[in-house]
C-alpha cells in the first residue's frame, strides 16, 4: 500500500493563496476547509493507493494545484505527520469509487486532472521534478538514474569550484606546489571522520585574468543573504587580497556530522570579529575562539551555534565539535587519517580540488534538492575508493580543464561506469544538437577515460566559462527531466481560448460594469476599480488569533496572463475605532500579513445575457489576516491596503512552425527556449522578465488552439527561470507565443469597514425534532433486529452485530507508524425514535487483542448523531426512503499514537444515549466564544456566509441541539456532526449572522450499551 502525504509544501513560484483555491477546486470544498485541514502544519495522508500508477495521477493531479504530494511507502516516513486524518479524497481513485460520509470530492481523477487550462483549475502548477519523483514513474530514467545522478552532482561541485576562477587580474598559467603549511592543513583536516576534502588556491585564481571576460560577483555562501560580500567590503576585510588558500572538510561519524572551514592569509582579527558581531548572535568569547549562532536579526529561528577561531593567519569556522578536533590534530600534528597519496598525486596542486574519501558519507551535512542528489551520488558511488574532481588553467588555448576521476579496484564498477558515461554523454550530445544548438560545441571538448582502476572526464571551458557552464548544465537537466507526450486519442480544440489584443490605457471597466456575471456565491464588501473583496470566512488559528480570509474577484482583466499574476493584494493595516492597529508585532521572520498576495487564478465561463450566451474571464486571488490576540470581529472598523494591477496595453505575437526544438524567442528582456517534446506536447523554459509572457498557445494545421491535457509546471534545478512541460489533444502543427511589449501598474486602494462575512445561504426548513421519549426508545430497540443493509456506493470491509445495530466498517488499518484509521457506520431500524440529538451515538473502543501478546487497552471514543439514509425535507416535514428503513450514524476514530500491525480483533461497545430531560442554555456569538462547564466546552471556531462551526472537547452526549439566533428568531437548520481528518465539529446552516447560540443539554441521559467484537482476519480484500 502506497501513502500518499501532504505536508502544506507548495511548488517554487506558486503562491500558497492560489494553492489552496486550486486545491479547494480540485476537492470540491471551499477555501476554508484546504486551509484548515491541509496547512495547519502537519503532514496528513490524502489517500492510500496500491500501485505506482495509481500514485502517479494522486501525485500530478495535486501537482497541477501547485502542491506537492510526496509518497511514502516501505520505511518512508514524512517527519512530522499528523493523525492519518479522515482523508481529502476518502474513498476517491481514478475510476468512480465510494467517498466517506460527508466527503465531497472529484470522481474522475484522471491524469488531466486539474490541468493548467483546465475550466475547473486554471493557473495550476504541477509539482517541481525530483530526481525521485521521476525515476518512480519512468522505468527509462529509473535505469539511468544512478548516472544522471552521478554526473549531474559533479557538475554542481564543479560549479562551486570554478567560481573562484571568476576573481582575475593578471596572468600566472604556470603550476603551483603547495607549500608545508598547506600541506599540514591537509592533514590536520584528514582525520578518521572526514569524508571529503576541498582545497582552493585563491592567490592563484586572483592572479589569472581573462577568463571569464569580466569579473563577476560571487553567488552568497547564505542562502538569502545578497548582503554577504558587500558587507565584508564595508567592514575593511578585502577577501580578494586577504585570503591565499581555502580548505573544507566534511565529517560524519556515527555521533556526528558536521563541516569546518579553514581560511590562510593575512587577516585583521579585530575587523572580522566586528563583522561576526555585526551580523550574527555572539554567545561568547574566550582564549578558545568565538561561540555564535548563525540566526540573523528577525530570525524566527535559534540558529546553529557555530565556532570560530580568528587570528591574523588563519580563521577557522565550523561546528563546535569539529573546530575542537581540528586543533587537537594541529596541536598534536597528527598525521592524515585518510590516505591522502592519490590525492596528492591526481589534484592536490591543482588551482581548484575535490577529494571524496568515503562517497557514501555524500550528502550527510546537505539538505533539500543537493543533499538528496549527493547523497545519490553516495549510494551509486559506494564500490568506489575514491572520488577526485579538479580545475586546472589551461595556457593554449586559454581556459580551464574541469576534470573527474573515479577509483576503484572493482573491474565491473570501472567498465559499467565508462559505459554508462560514453552513453549518456552520445544522448546528450544528440539532444543539444536539437534543443541547445549552442552546447553542442562543448561536447567536442569533453573526454571519457579509463584505466584498469578508474574511469573520468575532461572537459574543457575556454573565456566565456560562466556562460558555457550555465548552459550545459541547464541543458543536462532539462533533458534528463523531460515528460514526453502522449498521443492522444482524437483532437480537441479549446473551447474558449484566451484573447489577447492591444488596448488602452483607460478601458478597465470597473466591477460594477459586470453585474450580468455576478453570483450568489460571491457577496462583495468592498469595490475598488475593476476588483471586488469579499470576506470570505473567519476562523480561530491553532494560535487562538482571530484569521480574516480575503477573497478578491476581477472580470474580463484585459490581457490577463493564463499563468502568473495579474495583480497582488497588499495589507497596510487593521485598525479599529480608535485608529489602533490590530495586527500582532512580528517579534521574528516574515510578516506574513503585509506580504503581497497572487491575483491569478483565472477561468473561463459564460452567461447569458439577454438571451445570448457570453463568454467571460474572472480573475481570483485570496488573502489571511491574523489579527493579534483577544481581538474581535466587532473590533475592526476598518482594513486597509491596496491592489497594485500590471495591465499590458501593448502586445507582440509570435509564431513559430515545427520543428520547435532549439527555437529561442529573445524580447522585452524575456527568453524563451522550446525543445523537442513530440507531436503531441511543448516543452520549454523561460527565464528573464518572465512576466512578460503572456501566453503559449498550440495550433493545429488550421490555426486553431489545441486543448491541452496534462502539464509539469515549475522552477528550473539549476539557475533561474521556470519551465513548462504541456501535452495537446492533437498533433501541434505551429505554435503562438504572446508576449507584453508595454504594461502601467495601476495601485487600486482598498478599505474594508466590516470582517463579518456577508451570508448568503438559503435553510432547507428542516424541523427539529422532539426529544423521543425513554420508554419508547426502550420498546423500539427490544423489539427490533439489526438491519440487513443494501449498500448502494461501497460495501463495507466488515460488517459485525452490536446489539440491535448493525456496524459497517469502512477501513480498519493499522500501521507501526501511522497508528490507528478505523472508519464505520452504525445503522438502527428506523423504528427506532434516536433521529435528532447531536450525541445520541457512540463507540467506544476497550482493547486490542494480538496473537502472542497480551491485549492492548484502549479509551477510544467517538460521538455521533443519528440521521435518516436518503430520503428528502418537504415543507418542514421529512419523507423517508422506503428502500432505506434505517437510521445511520458515521464516525471515524485517528490515533496516531496506538502504533500496532497485526492485531486479531478490536473489541469494543456502542453506546445509546437517550435523554430524559432537558433544559437550555444561552451564549453570546463571537469567534472564538466559549461555553464550558465540568465535562464539556465548545468552541465557535469559524463563521463563514453559509454556516458556523463548533469544536468540543469531552464528552458530547449531552448536548440534545445547538441552535442560532438573531433576535430572538431562528436563524439555522438543525444541528449536525461533521467528522473533517479526525477532528469532529458542530456545524450549523445558517441563513443570516446570528448574535446568540443556544445549546439544548441533556439534565439526565440513560445509555444502553451493548459489546462487539471485530474479527479482523474476516476483513474483505480491497
Amino acid at each position: 500500500m502506497i501513502k500518499l502525504v501532504f505536508a502544506g509544501d507548495v511548488i517554487t513560484g506558486f503562491e500558497r493563496s492560489q494553492v489552496i483555491s486550486q486545491l479547494a477546486k480540485l476537492l470540491k470544498r471551499d477555501e476554508t476547509q484546504i486551509r484548515r485541514m491541509l496547512f495547519s502544519g502537519k503532514a496528513v495522508v490524502v489517500k492510500k493507493v496500491a500501485t505506482d500508477e495509481e500514485a502517479y495521477k494522486w501525485r500530478k493531479a495535486f501537482a497541477n494545484a501547485g502542491a506537492v504530494l510526496m509518497v511514502s511507502a516501505g520505511d518512508q516516513e514524512p517527519a512530522d505527520t499528523a493523525p492519518d486524518d479522515e482523508s481529502v479524497a476518502a474513498g476517491h481513485s481514478p475510476k468512480p469509487a465510494a467517498v466517506e460520509p460527508g466527503i465531497a470530492v472529484d470522481e474522475s481523477l484522471d491524469e488531466n486532472a486539474a490541468d493548467a487550462n483546465d475550466s475547473a483549475v486554471t493557473g495550476a502548477v504541477a509539482e517541481e521534478p525530483t530526481l525521485a519523483s521521476e525515476a518512480s514513474r519512468s522505468p527509462g530514467i529509473r535505469r539511468r538514474n544512478k548516472v544522471y545522478v552521478l554526473l549531474g552532482a559533479l557538475v554542481l561541485v564543479a560549479i562551486a569550484l570554478t567560481v573562484f576562477v571568476l576573481w582575475i587580474s593578471r596572468p600566472l598559467w604556470q603550476g603551483a606546489q603547495l607549500d608545508d603549511q598547506q600541506q599540514r592543513w591537509a592533514e590536520a583536516l584528514a582525520s578518521p571522520d572526514t569524508y571529503a576534502l576541498a582545497h582552493v588556491d585563491v592567490a592563484r585564481a586572483v592572479q589569472l585574468e581573462g577568463l571569464a571576460g569580466t569579473q563577476a560577483d560571487l553567488p552568497s555562501p547564505v542562502s538569502g543573504d545578497d548582503d554577504f560580500w558587500q558587507s565584508l567590503a564595508r567592514a575593511g576585510i578585502d577577501v580578494r587580497k586577504q585570503i591565499a588558500h581555502m580548505w573544507l572538510a566534511g565529517t560524519h561519524s556515527a555521533k556526528h556530522t558536521g563541516a569546518v572551514i579553514v581560511l590562510s592569509g593575512v587577516f585583521s582579527p579585530d575587523k572580522v570579529k566586528s563583522w561576526l558581531g555585526e551580523r550574527y548572535t555572539i554567545e561568547s568569547e574566550s582564549e578558545e575562539g568565538l561561540m555564535f549562532r548563525t540566526s540573523r536579526a528577525n530570525a524566527c529561528d535559534a540558529g546553529t551555534t557555530m565556532r570560530a577561531v580568528i587570528g591574523a593567519d588563519r580563521i577557522i569556522v565550523g561546528d563546535p565539535a569539529s573546530v575542537e578536533q581540528l586543533q587537537m590534530r594541529l596541536e598534536q600534528k597528527a598525521p592524515a587519517s585518510q590516505s591522502l597519496q592519490r590525492w596528492q598525486e591526481v589534484s592536490a596542486n591543482q588551482l581548484a580540488s575535490l577529494a571524496v574519501f568515503i562517497p557514501e558519507n555524500i550528502g550527510e551535512a546537505a539538505g533539500g534538492m543537493s543533499g538528496m542528489m549527493l547523497k545519490s551520488v553516495g549510494a551509486a558511488a559506494q564500490p568506489a575508493e575514491g572520488l577526485y574532481l579538479d580545475l586546472e588553467p589551461v595556457a593554449v588555448p586559454p581556459g580551464v580543464e574541469l576534470r573527474t576521476q573515479v577509483f576503484s579496484q572493482d573491474a565491473e564498477f570501472i567498465n559499467n561506469s565508462y559505459q554508462a558515461f560514453d552513453e549518456r554523454i552520445a544522448e546528450w550530445r544528440a539532444e543539444a544538437k536539437k534543443n541547445w544548438p549552442e552546447v553542442a560545441g562543448l561536447y567536442d571538448r569533453l573526454e571519457v577515460t579509463r584505466s584498469d582502476d578508474s574511469v573520468g572526464a575532461t572537459v574543457f571551458f575556454d573565456r566565456h566559462l560562466q556562460r558555457d557552464v550555465s548552459r550545459w548544465v541547464s541543458s543536462i537537466f532539462s533533458g534528463m527531466l523531460s515528460s514526453p507526450g502522449e498521443a492522444p486519442t482524437e483532437e480537441q480544440l479549446e473551447s474558449n481560448p484566451p484573447v489577447f489584443t492591444n488596448v488602452a490605457s483607460a478601458e478597465v471597466k470597473p466591477y460594477a460594469s459586470y453585474s450580468d456575471f455576478h453570483n450568489s456565491f460571491f457577496t462583495p464588501t468592498a469595490e475598488t476599480g475593476p476588483f471586488a473583496i469579499a470576506v470570505e470566512s473567519l476562523t480561530l488559528n491553532d494560535q487562538q488569533q482571530l484569521e480574516i480570509a480575503l477573497k478578491t474577484l476581477a472580470y474580463n482583466l484585459p490581457n490577463a496572463p493564463t499563468r502568473g499574476s495579474a495583480a497582488s493584494m497588499t495589507l497596510v493595516d487593521v485598525l479599529d475605532a480608535q485608529g489602533q492597529s490590530l495586527l500582532p508585532t512580528v517579534e521574528c521572520g516574515e510578516d506574513k500579513n503585509l506580504a503581497p498576495s497572487e491575483i491569478g487564478s483565472s477561468m473561463t465561463s459564460t452567461a447569458f445575457v439577454d438571451g445570448e450566451q457570453v463568454t467571460y474571464t474572472s480573475t481570483q486571488g485570496s488573502k489571511a489576516i491574523a489579527l493579534d490576540t483577544g481581538v474581535s470581529a466587532s473590533d475592526v472598523a476598518e482594513v486597509k491596503g491596496y491592489i497594485d494591477y500590471r495591465q499590458v496595453n501593448a502586445i507582440e505575437k509570435i509564431v513559430l512552425q515545427q520543428p520547435l526544438a532549439g527555437q529561442v524567442i529573445e524580447r522585452n528582456g524575456l527568453m524563451v527556449r522550446f525543445m523537442d517534446a513530440g507531436k503531441h506536447a511543448l516543452q520549454y523554459r523561460y527565464s528573464g522578465e518572465v512576466d512578460n509572457l503572456l501566453h503559449v498557445a498550440a495550433l493545429n494545421k488550421d490555426g486553431k488552439a489545441l486543448s491541452s491535457g496534462s502539464a509539469m509546471w515549475g522552477g528550473t534545478l539549476i539557475g533561474s527561470g521556470k519551465t513548462a512541460s504541456v501535452d495537446y489533444h492533437g498533433e501541434v502543427d505551429r505554435i503562438e507565443v504572446v508576449i507584453a511589449k508595454n504594461a502601467e501598474v495601476k495601485r487600486y486602494p482598498v478599505s474594508i469597514n466590516t470582517v463579518w462575512p456577508a451570508v448568503n445561504n438559503s435553510l432547507f426548513g428542516a424541523k427539529a425534532l422532539p426529544l423521543a421519549d425513554p420508554d419508547a426508545v426502550q420498546k423500539a430497540l427490544k423489539a427490533t433486529q439489526p438491519p440487513s443493509v443494501t449498500y448502494s456506493w461501497q460495501k463495507p470491509v466488515l460488517e459485525t452485530v452490536a446489539g440491535p445495530a448493525t456496524l459497517a466498517f469502512q477501513s480498519l488499518e493499522f500501521d507501526d507508524r501511522f497508528g490507528m484509521n478505523i472508519s464505520f457506520s452504525a445503522y438502527l431500524s428506523n423504528g427506532v425514535p434516536l433521529v435528532g440529538a447531536l450525541g445520541a451515538g457512540a463507540v467506544r473502543l476497550t482493547a486490542l487483542e494480538f496473537a502472542n501478546s497480551e491485549p492492548q487497552a484502549l479509551a477510544n471514543t467517538v460521538y455521533f448523531p443519528f440521521v435518516h439514509d436518503g430520503g428528502y425535507w418537504m415543507n418542514g416535514e421529512y419523507q423517508p426512503d422506503e428502500q432505506k428503513p434505517w437510521i445511520k450514524g458515521d464516525a471515524t476514530f485517528r490515533d496516531r499514537d496506538t502504533k500496532v500491525t497485526s492485531p486479531e480483533r478490536i473489541q469494543g461497545e456502542l453506546l445509546l444515549n437517550v435523554p430524559d430531560a432537558s433544559h437550555v442554555e444561552e451564549f453570546a456569538f463571537e469567534i472564538g466564544a466559549t461555553w464550558q462547564d465540568e465535562g464539556l466546552s465548545l468552541q465557535v471556531t469559524e463563521f463563514n456566509p453559509r454556516e458556523v462551526i463548533l469544536s468540543f472537547n469531552g464528552n458530547v452526549s449531552r448536548v440534545v441541539a445547538v441552535r442560532a439566533k438573531r433576535n430572538g428568531e431562528l436563524v439555522s437548520d438543525p444541528a449536525k456532526m461533521r467528522n473533517m481528518f479526525g477532528e469532529a465539529g458542530i456545524v450549523l446552516a445558517l441563513n443570516d449572522r446570528p448574535d446568540t447560540l443556544e445549546l439544548e443539554l441533556a439534565d439526565s441521559l440513560t445509555t444502553e450499551r451493548y459489546p462487539f467484537e471485530v474479527n479482523l482476519a474476516e476483513v474483505a480484500a480491497p
